[in-house]
């Protein structure tokens, strides 16, 4: 997982330093955002321990968002013209995907997901449910 966050730290550091000027941006843009979605697509294949189990949904939802994100960032831009609908589109399904990055991150780290959007079950939770049986 510490490679991963190193990739996805540097595609993160390669996009945010294009500023839009150049000739090549749209196209550097698009490329950096391919190599994220494989890096995404990539976590979601790793083998989860059992007691990190709840992650293994979450990793997928983050790939299938992030490949969202990537197609929609493509149809934004690929028409010749930028379609700011699609832009929005991918801006929404990319933020979906970090939001379970941050979730993961969260457990792997040992914290409690703070959200109310968010339900997941512990080891601790699954053994107190069933002694209340």
């Amino acid at each position: 997982m510490s490679t991963f966050c190193d990739n996805i730290s540097y595609i993160n550091d390669q996009i945010n330093a294009l500023d839009g000027t150049g000739e090549s941006d749209v196209e550097t843009l698009l490329q950096n955002l391919d190599t994220l979605e494989e890096q995404f697509s990539q976590m979601a294949e790793l083998t989860v321990p059992d007691q990190f189990a709840t992650i293994d949904n979450l990793a997928d939802e983050a790939s299938e968002n992030m490949s969202m994100a990537v197609s929609y960032y493509h149809e934004a831009y690929d028409s010749g013209e930028f379609n700011p609908n699609y832009a929005d589109a991918a801006y929404e399904y990319y933020t979906r995907a970090n939001t379970r990055l941050g979730y993961i991150l969260q457990i792997l780290h040992g914290e409690e997901i703070i959200d109310d959007n968010v339900t997941y079950i512990t080891e601790d939770n699954e053994s107190d449910t069933q002694n209340e049986k």
